[in-house]
């Protein structure tokens, strides 16, 4: 359910909410700095001026990441056609404070079986989409406007630290966790794909992803099919 204090941005496409939450950010900010010569600032709005360069920083990276093309790309199958998949599931999970952000809640709340099996595009945007839910606990503080209320110190710096330990957290095999694609290919029956290195592991995903997008197949259809043709041709043969 959305944060009703989030409601006129989220009518905005997520690009543009972007957008507008880094406008409301420096604006907010010019605000706080101007009052510091009258008297201390209330805590979540201290804390928040103590991590204004991160959290610009932040922000900056996730829209760059989600450029208008790659967004494009990922609103392809999202039901409606609004936000994409991981944004909403991860929004279901993490845009209020106190839920365990790691590797294992992380998979838990993106399974395959849960999520309707994302695709490539999707799971590679899981990084910047988690962000975003993050960023957004802050910004619906910002919007409401609650600053000085004792409470709301706690949560800004729930979303920070949370923001941060994103940056530690086991990417790759988070990735690989939640990709059908990679769960599929890891059946090949010599078990070759399994043991490459994620890098060439990924070479692989990406041509599954390009078959697909130039074929009337999905993406897991078209690694079973290689990895049942694998079964039939185990060792190359003409």
């Amino acid at each position: 359910m959305a944060n009703p204090s989030l409601v006129p941005f989220l009518d905005l496409p997520l690009p543009r909410r972007l957008a507008a939450y880094d406008a409301l950010l420096r604006r907010t900010a010019g605000e706080w700095i101007s009052r510091l010569a009258s008297g201390p600032l209330p805590p979540a709005a201290t804390h928040l001026l103590d991590n204004l360069s991160y959290l610009q920083a932040r922000l900056h990276e996730v829209r760059e990441a989600l450029s208008p093309a790659y967004y494009r790309k990922l609103l392809r199958r999202a039901r409606p056609k609004r936000e994409p998949r991981p944004y909403t599931l991860l929004g279901a999970v993490f845009s209020q404070p106190g839920a365990t952000l790691d590797e294992t809640s992380l998979c838990a709340c993106l399974e395959p079986t849960q999520a309707g099996t994302l695709s490539l595009a999707e799971v590679w945007a899981v990084p910047e989409l988690l962000q975003v839910v993050l960023i957004e606990r802050i910004f619906s503080l910002l919007a409401a406007g609650p600053l000085e209320d004792a409470s709301a110190e706690p949560i800004v710096r729930s979303a920070i630290d949370d923001l941060r330990s994103c940056e530690s957290l086991p990417w790759r095999s988070i990735i690989e966790s939640i990709s059908i694609v990679d769960r599929v290919l890891r059946r090949d029956p010599g078990g070759v794909y399994a043991r490459m290195e994620f890098d060439s592991r990924d070479l692989y995903r990406k041509t599954v992803e390009s078959i697909a997008q130039s074929c009337p197949y999905g993406e897991e259809h078209v690694a079973r099919t290689a990895v049942a043709l694998a079964g039939e041709n185990p060792f190359g043969s003409r």
